[in-house]
C-alpha cells in the first residue's frame, strides 16, 4: 500500500483534487484503553502524559488531519457508540493551521513511538 503523506495531500490540494483521509486511526488501532496504553505502550503513554494538551490518541490523530486545510473530508470507521461520541466532540474542536507548534511537536514524537 503507498500512502501519499504530506507532500501528497498538499500536492493534490494545489491541483484542485480534493482530499478524502480515510482511517485517520489506523483501522481503530489507535483507539486503545488507558489499561492496555499503560501495559504495552509506556513511551506512547508517558508522550500523552508529559504533553500540557490533554488528549486521547484517537483525539491526537484527528486533530493532526483536521490542522490542514488541503484536506477535505474525513472517513473515520466506528465500531462504538463512545467512539462515535469521542470523533464528534474532537470535530468540534477542530481547525485548520489551529495546532500550536508543542502540539505539533507531540504529534512527531507520538508518529516517531508508533513507528517502533
Amino acid at each position: 500500500d503507498y500512502q501519499a503523506g504530506i507532500e501528497g495531500v498538499r500536492y493534490a490540494a494545489e491541483k484542485g483534487i480534493a482530499v478524502i483521509v480515510m482511517e485517520p486511526l489506523r483501522g481503530g488501532k489507535l483507539f486503545i484503553d488507558e489499561k492496555n496504553l499503560n501495559e504495552n505502550s509506556p513511551e506512547i503513554k508517558e508522550i500523552i502524559d508529559g504533553s500540557k494538551v490533554k488528549r486521547s490518541l484517537p483525539d491526537w490523530a484527528l486533530q493532526f488531519v483536521w490542522n490542514h486545510p488541503e484536506v477535505s473530508v474525513v472517513l473515520s470507521g466506528m465500531s462504538a457508540m463512545n467512539q462515535v461520541v469521542e470523533n464528534i466532540e474532537s470535530a468540534s474542536n477542530s481547525g485548520f493551521n489551529i495546532l500550536t507548534k508543542e502540539e505539533l511537536q507531540t504529534i512527531e514524537a507520538l508518529k516517531k513511538a508508533f513507528a517502533k
